[in-house]
């Protein structure tokens, strides 16, 4: 933990006398020990996945960043896609879907139909057609070119056994806890108490 947020911790004990807050930072995967800005830290790890899992996707860094934040605040695809748009070139939703795929991001809606496994597990040994599969489902060739996509994803995750998913949930949970904490103490009144003594630690 680092010595900010340790501070904070024991100055919020002292006064309020709980630890209900610190509770939460005892996690095993926490990773608040880390001076990394959480911005910073997020974009880290998702530089290291695309040395290992080159993207589809050619948003940069800060908007794939962007891309994992909002998908965790549980943004839509076309809410990410206007966030993104605001920030500069205009993104569709189906850039921030390849995006999110290439993140390990799967939404419930991205999976396949339940009777689509045996087809698109024919597609990849070379035994049936994509145009095939999509006229014996009744779906676009596009739908079923995308199940195959979030097929591939979802193997990758296995394969890695999701490290980056939990990569990505660690920073954010250690972010948002440490919002939490400094909340808290404003609310009990403690702003001015932080404030002497961070003029005490620079002297």
């Amino acid at each position: 933990m680092g010595d900010r947020t340790e501070e904070l911790r024991e100055l919020f004990e002292s006064v309020t006398g709980t630890e209900s807050v610190t509770e939460r930072q005892r996690r095993p995967r926490g990773s608040l020990g880390s001076d990394t800005d959480p911005r910073e830290a997020l974009e880290a790890e998702i530089e290291t996945m695309q040395s290992a899992h080159p993207f589809e996707t050619a948003l940069p860094l800060s908007a794939l960043a962007t891309v994992v934040e909002r998908f965790y605040e549980g943004d839509s695809d076309a809410e990410i896609a206007h966030e993104l748009s605001g920030q500069g070139e205009t993104i569709d939703p189906s850039t921030v879907g390849t995006a999110r795929l290439d993140l390990h991001l799967v939404r419930e809606s991205d999976r396949p139909d339940s009777d689509a496994g045996p087809l698109l597990e024919a597609i990849s040994e070379g035994t049936k057609s994509v145009d095939t599969a999509a006229k014996t489902l009744d779906v676009s060739a596009s739908t079923v070119e995308y199940w195959l996509r979030v097929r591939e994803t979802q193997i990758e995750r296995r394969q890695v056994a999701d490290r980056y998913r939990q990569a990505f949930e660690t920073i954010l949970q250690d972010r948002d806890i440490g919002e939490r904490l400094t909340a808290s103490l404003e609310e009990t009144g403690l702003g001015e108490a932080v404030a002497d003594q961070e003029v005490d630690v620079d002297m």
